[in-house]
């Protein structure tokens, strides 16, 4: 955990999963988010917190699908 406040400290952003080796434990993320609120962890450092971080780091790498996922709207 010392390693995610240093990360915090310097503004770096993470992405988190579950590391599931089975579909039927695919986003279960119950270990990572208490971790990331003990701690107060920003949303905005969290890539995957949002579909607008997801767009906004996208952008910053220059990335196309940026372009496609902010002009597609979700169901």
């Amino acid at each position: 955990m010392r390693e995610l406040a240093c990360l915090q400290t310097q503004r770096h952003k993470i992405a988190v999963n579950s590391d599931a080796h089975s579909i039927y434990h695919l986003g279960q993320f119950d270990t990572v988010l208490p971790m990331l609120r003990e701690i107060h962890f920003p949303e905005e450092l969290v890539v995957n917190a949002s579909r607008e971080n997801l767009i906004t780091v996208l952008k910053e790498h220059q990335k196309p699908v940026a372009d496609l996922l902010e002009g597609s709207k979700e169901e």
